[in-house]
């Protein structure tokens, strides 16, 4: 979790440099279509979860297996390529957003304050 983390933070500043330049309101909704994205990689492994009898029942229950799958890069993961594909580029468009926001609300504080003086 710490990867995300670590990937989160320069990505949140790019957000932010890119829309104190752009100022525009839709580049706080990037993240949308990759949670999406990241909503289908979970309902598609929750598909072969209960549909195939060969998963591996005594790993835990889904919610445990999304946890290790989507949530946890390295370490107990059984599928690492899955926090990659679906997972990095949730938490990076969120990042962004949060910083393209971050940046908008900044300029919209300032122009409040620059017309309350």
């Amino acid at each position: 979790m710490i990867e995300g983390i670590l990937f989160s933070l320069p990505v949140l500043v790019i957000g932010w440099i890119v829309n104190k330049k752009l100022n525009s309101h839709w580049l706080c909704w990037v993240w949308i279509l990759p949670f999406i994205w990241l909503l289908y990689g979970i309902w598609d492994s929750y598909s072969i979860y209960h549909s195939n009898p060969w998963y591996p029942l005594n790993k835990g229950t889904f919610g445990h297996m999304v946890w290790r799958d989507f949530f946890v890069s390295e370490g107990e993961s059984d599928s690492p390529l899955t926090f990659v594909v679906f997972t990095f580029p949730a938490l990076g468009a969120a990042a962004f957003s949060l910083g393209a926001w971050i940046a908008l609300r900044a300029k919209q504080m300032v122009k409040s304050n620059i017309t309350a003086n």
